[in-house]
Protein backbone atom coordinates (compact mmCIF):
# COMPACT_ATOMS: atom_id res chain seq x y z
CA UNK A 1 0.00 0.00 0.00
CA UNK A 2 1.38 3.59 -0.87
CA UNK A 3 0.83 6.21 1.59
CA UNK A 4 0.87 9.84 1.31
CA UNK A 5 0.86 12.25 4.26
CA UNK A 6 -0.39 16.20 3.70
CA UNK A 7 0.50 18.27 6.80
CA UNK A 8 -1.64 21.30 6.11
CA UNK A 9 -0.65 24.96 7.29
CA UNK A 10 1.10 27.94 6.84
CA UNK A 11 3.60 28.22 9.34
CA UNK A 12 4.73 25.36 8.34
CA UNK A 13 6.42 26.88 4.85
CA UNK A 14 8.35 29.35 6.96
CA UNK A 15 11.63 29.02 8.96
CA UNK A 16 9.95 28.99 12.94
CA UNK A 17 7.86 25.80 12.55
CA UNK A 18 8.54 22.10 12.03
CA UNK A 19 6.06 18.98 10.40
CA UNK A 20 7.12 16.96 13.43
CA UNK A 21 3.39 15.14 13.23
CA UNK A 22 4.04 13.58 10.10
CA UNK A 23 7.17 11.75 11.81
CA UNK A 24 4.97 10.14 14.20
CA UNK A 25 2.88 9.08 11.46
CA UNK A 26 5.22 7.64 9.10
CA UNK A 27 6.57 5.39 12.39
CA UNK A 28 3.03 4.04 12.67
CA UNK A 29 2.41 3.23 9.00
CA UNK A 30 6.03 1.79 9.02
CA UNK A 31 5.10 -0.27 12.40
CA UNK A 32 1.99 -1.55 10.22
CA UNK A 33 4.42 -2.43 7.26
CA UNK A 34 2.90 0.54 5.16
CA UNK A 35 5.20 2.62 3.18
CA UNK A 36 5.11 6.33 2.78
CA UNK A 37 6.46 7.87 -0.59
CA UNK A 38 5.55 11.43 -0.49
CA UNK A 39 4.95 13.82 1.88
CA UNK A 40 3.52 17.63 0.93
CA UNK A 41 3.38 20.33 2.92
CA UNK A 42 0.67 23.02 1.68
CA UNK A 43 -0.42 26.43 2.95
CA UNK A 44 -3.81 27.43 4.61
CA UNK A 45 -5.51 28.30 1.03
CA UNK A 46 -8.43 25.89 0.39
CA UNK A 47 -7.24 25.78 -3.51
CA UNK A 48 -4.27 24.82 -3.01
CA UNK A 49 -5.20 21.98 -0.71
CA UNK A 50 -7.97 20.75 -3.20
CA UNK A 51 -5.31 20.86 -6.30
CA UNK A 52 -2.83 18.80 -3.71
CA UNK A 53 -5.82 16.38 -2.54
CA UNK A 54 -6.71 15.80 -6.25
CA UNK A 55 -3.71 14.96 -7.42
CA UNK A 56 -2.45 12.62 -4.04
CA UNK A 57 -5.92 10.28 -5.53
CA UNK A 58 -4.15 9.80 -8.56
CA UNK A 59 -1.16 8.36 -6.85
CA UNK A 60 -1.62 7.28 -3.50
CA UNK A 61 -3.74 4.45 -2.10
CA UNK A 62 -3.90 5.65 1.23
CA UNK A 63 -4.23 9.82 2.16
CA UNK A 64 -3.26 11.33 5.65
CA UNK A 65 -3.95 14.52 6.41
CA UNK A 66 -2.21 16.59 9.36
CA UNK A 67 -3.10 20.33 10.28
CA UNK A 68 -6.11 22.61 8.91
CA UNK A 69 -8.01 20.87 11.42
CA UNK A 70 -9.27 23.16 13.81
CA UNK A 71 -12.10 25.58 14.48
CA UNK A 72 -10.55 28.85 13.66
CA UNK A 73 -11.38 29.94 10.00
CA UNK A 74 -7.69 29.09 8.76
CA UNK A 75 -8.32 25.61 9.08
CA UNK A 76 -10.21 24.61 5.62
CA UNK A 77 -9.00 21.08 5.41
CA UNK A 78 -12.47 19.59 6.23
CA UNK A 79 -13.96 22.22 3.49
CA UNK A 80 -11.63 20.97 1.12
CA UNK A 81 -11.82 17.52 1.54
CA UNK A 82 -15.77 17.74 1.15
CA UNK A 83 -15.20 19.74 -2.00
CA UNK A 84 -12.75 17.74 -4.09
CA UNK A 85 -14.87 13.90 -2.84
CA UNK A 86 -18.75 15.85 -3.51
CA UNK A 87 -19.56 15.02 0.00
CA UNK A 88 -21.84 17.51 2.40
CA UNK A 89 -20.36 18.46 6.06
CA UNK A 90 -22.68 17.15 8.92
CA UNK A 91 -22.77 17.44 12.36
CA UNK A 92 -21.80 15.15 14.59
CA UNK A 93 -23.83 15.64 18.19
CA UNK A 94 -22.00 12.68 19.78
CA UNK A 95 -18.89 14.28 18.80
CA UNK A 96 -19.66 17.56 19.71
CA UNK A 97 -20.63 16.70 23.19
CA UNK A 98 -17.57 15.00 23.52
CA UNK A 99 -15.79 18.32 22.61
CA UNK A 100 -17.74 20.33 25.48
CA UNK A 101 -17.22 17.68 28.36
CA UNK A 102 -13.22 18.21 27.26
CA UNK A 103 -13.65 22.18 27.68
CA UNK A 104 -15.76 22.01 31.03
CA UNK A 105 -13.16 19.24 32.64
CA UNK A 106 -10.75 21.75 31.91
CA UNK A 107 -12.56 24.87 33.22
CA UNK A 108 -13.45 26.37 29.60
CA UNK A 109 -16.86 27.25 27.96
CA UNK A 110 -16.66 25.70 24.18
CA UNK A 111 -16.30 28.36 21.56
CA UNK A 112 -19.00 28.60 18.83
CA UNK A 113 -16.39 27.99 16.23
CA UNK A 114 -15.32 24.87 17.99
CA UNK A 115 -18.38 23.22 16.69
CA UNK A 116 -16.23 22.87 13.67
CA UNK A 117 -14.42 20.73 14.73
CA UNK A 118 -17.44 18.08 15.05
CA UNK A 119 -18.32 17.80 11.30
CA UNK A 120 -17.41 14.95 10.19
CA UNK A 121 -19.19 11.97 7.67
CA UNK A 122 -17.14 8.83 8.74
CA UNK A 123 -18.16 6.43 11.67
CA UNK A 124 -16.14 4.00 12.83
CA UNK A 125 -15.48 1.53 15.11
CA UNK A 126 -12.03 -0.14 16.81
CA UNK A 127 -10.87 -3.28 18.54
CA UNK A 128 -7.48 -4.05 20.22
CA UNK A 129 -6.66 -7.48 20.58
CA UNK A 130 -3.84 -9.75 22.32
CA UNK A 131 -3.05 -13.50 22.88
CA UNK A 132 -4.04 -14.29 18.64
CA UNK A 133 -1.58 -14.54 15.35
CA UNK A 134 -3.08 -11.73 12.73
CA UNK A 135 -3.73 -15.28 11.01
CA UNK A 136 -5.41 -16.65 12.91
CA UNK A 137 -7.38 -13.68 13.83
CA UNK A 138 -8.23 -12.82 10.26
CA UNK A 139 -9.24 -16.70 9.33
CA UNK A 140 -12.14 -16.31 11.85
CA UNK A 141 -13.31 -12.77 11.25
CA UNK A 142 -12.70 -12.85 7.38
CA UNK A 143 -16.26 -14.89 6.90
CA UNK A 144 -17.66 -12.31 9.05
CA UNK A 145 -16.26 -8.79 7.57
CA UNK A 146 -16.63 -9.88 3.97
CA UNK A 147 -20.31 -10.21 3.91
CA UNK A 148 -20.41 -5.94 4.81
CA UNK A 149 -18.79 -4.83 1.67
CA UNK A 150 -19.73 -1.85 2.93
CA UNK A 151 -17.76 -1.18 5.72
CA UNK A 152 -13.90 -1.10 5.22
CA UNK A 153 -12.05 -3.46 7.58
CA UNK A 154 -8.27 -3.29 8.30
CA UNK A 155 -6.79 -5.68 10.34
CA UNK A 156 -3.26 -3.89 11.66
CA UNK A 157 -0.16 -6.43 13.28
CA UNK A 158 1.64 -4.19 15.75
CA UNK A 159 4.18 -4.96 18.45
CA UNK A 160 1.96 -4.72 21.14
CA UNK A 161 -0.76 -5.31 19.88
CA UNK A 162 -3.55 -6.41 16.68
CA UNK A 163 -5.84 -3.94 16.01
CA UNK A 164 -9.06 -4.54 13.53
CA UNK A 165 -10.72 -1.27 12.22
CA UNK A 166 -13.91 -0.74 10.96
CA UNK A 167 -14.95 2.68 8.82
CA UNK A 168 -17.97 3.36 6.61
CA UNK A 169 -18.87 6.51 5.54
CA UNK A 170 -22.36 8.18 6.10
CA UNK A 171 -25.11 10.12 5.44
CA UNK A 172 -26.55 10.73 8.93
CA UNK A 173 -25.49 9.98 11.94
CA UNK A 174 -27.85 7.29 12.96
CA UNK A 175 -26.75 5.61 9.25
CA UNK A 176 -24.56 2.65 11.44
CA UNK A 177 -26.60 -0.08 11.69
CA UNK A 178 -24.63 -2.10 9.43
CA UNK A 179 -21.49 -0.79 11.39
CA UNK A 180 -22.62 -1.62 14.28
CA UNK A 181 -24.14 -5.27 13.44
CA UNK A 182 -20.89 -6.04 11.95
CA UNK A 183 -18.90 -4.95 14.86
CA UNK A 184 -21.34 -6.97 17.41
CA UNK A 185 -20.55 -9.99 15.20
CA UNK A 186 -16.96 -9.41 15.71
CA UNK A 187 -16.92 -8.77 19.05
CA UNK A 188 -19.41 -12.31 19.87
CA UNK A 189 -16.39 -13.95 17.71
CA UNK A 190 -13.25 -12.58 19.64
CA UNK A 191 -14.38 -11.08 23.04
CA UNK A 192 -12.19 -12.86 25.12
CA UNK A 193 -9.13 -11.71 22.97
CA UNK A 194 -10.32 -7.77 23.38
CA UNK A 195 -8.96 -5.91 25.68
CA UNK A 196 -10.08 -2.77 24.63
CA UNK A 197 -12.57 -0.69 22.16
CA UNK A 198 -10.71 2.72 23.01
CA UNK A 199 -6.94 2.71 21.41
CA UNK A 200 -5.86 2.14 25.42
CA UNK A 201 -2.88 0.39 26.13
CA UNK A 202 -2.98 -2.82 27.99
CA UNK A 203 -1.15 -1.21 30.62
CA UNK A 204 -3.90 1.18 30.82
CA UNK A 205 -6.54 -1.26 30.62
CA UNK A 206 -4.78 -3.06 33.57
CA UNK A 207 -4.42 -0.17 36.17
CA UNK A 208 -8.13 0.76 35.10
CA UNK A 209 -9.19 -2.66 36.17
CA UNK A 210 -6.88 -2.68 39.66
CA UNK A 211 -8.40 0.69 40.50
CA UNK A 212 -12.20 -0.09 39.90
CA UNK A 213 -11.52 -3.34 42.12
CA UNK A 214 -9.63 -1.78 44.58
CA UNK A 215 -6.99 -4.18 44.51
CA UNK A 216 -3.12 -3.35 44.03
CA UNK A 217 0.24 -4.82 41.97
CA UNK A 218 3.50 -5.07 42.81
CA UNK A 219 6.00 -6.93 40.57
CA UNK A 220 9.32 -9.21 40.96
CA UNK A 221 11.07 -8.97 37.27
CA UNK A 222 14.56 -10.68 36.57
CA UNK A 223 14.73 -10.99 32.37
CA UNK A 224 12.59 -7.78 32.07
CA UNK A 225 15.21 -5.90 33.92
CA UNK A 226 12.85 -3.28 35.46
CA UNK A 227 10.79 -3.15 31.85
CA UNK A 228 7.42 -3.75 32.95
CA UNK A 229 7.29 -2.13 35.84
CA UNK A 230 8.52 1.14 33.71
CA UNK A 231 5.42 0.66 31.78
CA UNK A 232 2.72 0.37 34.59
CA UNK A 233 4.14 3.43 36.03
CA UNK A 234 4.32 5.47 32.79
CA UNK A 235 -0.17 5.48 33.01
CA UNK A 236 -0.60 8.31 35.26
CA UNK A 237 -2.42 7.54 38.28
CA UNK A 238 -0.63 4.65 38.60
CA UNK A 239 0.55 5.02 42.24
CA UNK A 240 -2.93 3.98 43.13
CA UNK A 241 -2.55 0.80 42.60
CA UNK A 242 1.15 -0.30 41.86
CA UNK A 243 3.28 -0.87 45.13
CA UNK A 244 6.33 -1.43 43.78
CA UNK A 245 8.66 -3.53 41.87
CA UNK A 246 12.08 -5.85 42.69
CA UNK A 247 14.66 -6.70 39.98
CA UNK A 248 15.71 -9.80 40.92
CA UNK A 249 18.36 -10.88 38.33
CA UNK A 250 20.78 -13.15 39.79
CA UNK A 251 19.49 -16.34 41.53
CA UNK A 252 20.91 -15.17 44.73
CA UNK A 253 18.68 -12.01 44.34
CA UNK A 254 15.68 -13.75 43.60
CA UNK A 255 16.35 -16.73 46.63
CA UNK A 256 16.69 -13.44 48.85
CA UNK A 257 14.52 -10.88 47.86
CA UNK A 258 11.63 -12.70 46.61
Amino acid sequence: MRAEIIAVGSELLTPDSIDSNSLYITQVLNDAGCAVHLKTIVGDSQSDIEGVLLQALQRSDLILFTGGLGPTMDDRTRDAVAAVLKRPLVRHNNLLEELRRKFASRGFKMSKNNERQAETRLAHRSFYITGMTESELDSQLAPIYTAYPRVNTTILAGTKHIAVRLYRWIQTESDTDELDILAARIQETIGAAIFSTRNESIEEVVGRMLRESGNTLAVAESCTGGMLGMYITRVPGSSDYFMGGIQCYSDRAKAELC
